[in-house]
């Protein structure tokens, strides 16, 4: 557990015992809550107070992002993506008018430089909650450009064909692809609307002075959320084309195949001509004539791919 309180003094102090966050000696805290033991997952409820449904989603499964007022303070589920795994990854806020606390499962580093930036603030005496909280909301959307510039340039890859994959590698990568975005899909659609949610609530104070630092971050969700889309559709495009590849292939080999059916028909229906077994049959009585038989199969065959080959049947 890590804490952050502003002083009436004017000044920051850190890692402060909850006991001593007192009204009388603090203007405003953060208490930010990474990988808690069970300890201090129940001082939501027993030192903070908070509603019960809202403790019990920020300790349940991940969730859809989501914001919702308990009383008399806001109570967000933020969504953090995994760079590797593309996986959801949940971030719970309690802002209210004196403080704000975090909570997430995990450690990450980037809640370190939302430390170090609020430490940092050359105008501290005008930070205030909700300032921190749209730090970490800028942050967390900041942290997903690079999972979509990596997308981006892995799409370009399979566009270009850079790596020589195979048509079949080639859709087996479109799909995973695919599948990453709409997990991200499931994460950036929310927060845009959660964010926009945020920006028009009435209850929030000092909002009207922080509007535009929000809209920032909803206008940096909505070029994310184009991007997804239009990425969605150069996938969709990659993988009509290999389909497209793949039948044409196919009938490619198809019509060579029939082809080549076609070629032994005549051949098939001289050797079964020849193989009757009937005692008078004349052209069987020639000494040459198994031979000349053989060299008419071959004439035929060879005047029948030349003439395919004339037609550009061969061709694909």
């Amino acid at each position: 557990m890590y804490t952050l309180a502003w002083m009436k003094n004017k000044e920051w102090k850190e890692n402060l015992p909850l006991d001593e966050l007192r009204e009388d000696a603090v203007e405003w805290y953060w208490v930010d809550f990474d990988d808690p033991t069970k300890t201090e997952e129940s001082l939501l409820e027993t030192h903070f107070d908070f509603h019960h449904l809202a403790v019990e989603r920020c300790l349940g499964n991940v969730e859809r992002p989501n914001a919702q007022f308990y009383g008399d303070y806001l109570f967000s589920i933020l969504h953090h993506l995994n760079l590797e795994t593309f996986k959801a990854e949940e971030m719970d806020c309690f802002l209210g008018e004196k403080l704000i606390v975090s909570f997430h499962k995990e450690k990450w580093k980037w809640i370190e430089k939302v430390k170090l930036k609020a430490k940092g603030c050359k105008k501290a005496e005008q930070l205030s909650p909700i300032d921190v909280f749209h730090m970490i909301l800028d942050e967390l959307v900041d942290g997903y450009f690079p999972i979509m510039h990596q997308l981006e340039d892995d799409i370009t890859d399979l566009d270009e064909n850079t790596s020589d994959f195979s048509i079949s590698e080639t859709k087996n990568r479109v799909f995973v692809i695919r599948k990453q975005l709409t997990r991200m899909h499931k994460t950036l659609s929310p927060m845009r609307d959660l964010v926009y949610h945020i920006m028009n609530s009435t209850r929030l104070l000092q909002m009207e002075h922080h509007h535009i630092q929000f809209n920032d971050v909803y206008d940096h969700l909505t070029k994310l959320v184009d991007l997804l889309v239009t990425n969605r559709e150069l996938t969709a495009d990659i993988r009509d084309s290999c389909i497209s590849s793949k039948d044409d292939q196919t009938n490619s080999l198809m019509k060579k195949l029939t082809m080549v059916a076609i070629i032994f028909n005549p051949l098939s229906f001289l050797t079964g001509l020849f193989g009757m077994n009937f005692v008078h049959m004349p052209v069987l009585k020639g000494q040459n004539n198994f031979y000349l038989s053989l060299i008419f199969m071959v004439v035929i065959a060879i005047g029948m791919y030349i003439w395919f080959r004339r037609k550009g049947w061969f061709d694909d």
